[in-house]
């Protein structure tokens, strides 16, 4: 994405990928053209062309943002054991999920940035391995696939409830199914660790 230097072109940009976003849903991706996403948005062409190269910038663009956005979240929750207490990363991640989730189940739908899931994984999962090493330095191999079990199992969960179609299940019930089965691997790690 090109360099945004004011209000007004950080408003453009907002309103390129709004219109982006609900456009997904309305049309084939891949038939989406940048005269879709200016018209859509109220905005010429030249205006989507002041702060991205093609449509594939702005993908990537809104991929990067939410990925940011999400990134914080998680640093400011990840600082005793997720195995333990995850609570506060799941809620952080609940409401994320939530805000967003008109977006995500559109790219995700679509197939248009499937990888957002994934790159969302490699998040979770650096952080987590980081504070599962510090706790249990000598089982790092044990831990990696730890990591892995429980940051896919989190994730495929959001992902499922995320492509719902019912909408019965609120948020708050995923986190305590959630919860339970993080405890759950926490106190069969600790045996596993103290056992060895």
């Amino acid at each position: 994405m090109k360099d945004i230097k004011n209000k007004n072109a950080l408003r453009s940009v907002r309103m390129l990928e709004e219109a982006y976003v609900e456009l997904l849903s309305e049309k084939d991706p891949d038939k989406i053209t940048v005269s879709d996403i200016a018209r859509k948005a109220d905005l010429n062409r030249g205006t989507f062309y002041a702060h991205f190269d093609d449509i594939h910038d702005l993908e990537r663009s809104l991929t990067d943002e939410m990925l940011h956005r999400l990134t914080v979240i998680l640093s400011e929750v990840v600082n005793e054991s997720f195995l333990e207490n995850p609570r506060p990363i799941l809620d952080r991640i609940g409401e994320f999920l939530t805000e967003n989730r008109d977006v995500i189940q559109r790219f995700v739908l679509t197939g248009k940035l499937l990888s957002f899931f994934n790159m969302m994984e490699d998040r979770l999962r650096e952080q987590t391995v980081e504070k599962l090493e510090q706790e249990h330095p000598d089982d790092v191999p044990f831990i990696l696939f730890v990591a892995d079990y429980v940051v896919g199992g989190i994730l495929h969960t959001y992902e499922s409830w995320l492509n719902s179609h019912e909408g019965s299940v609120s948020i708050d019930v995923v986190n305590d199914n959630l919860e339970k089965l993080v405890r759950s691997t926490g106190k069969f790690v600790k045996e596993e660790t103290c056992e060895k």
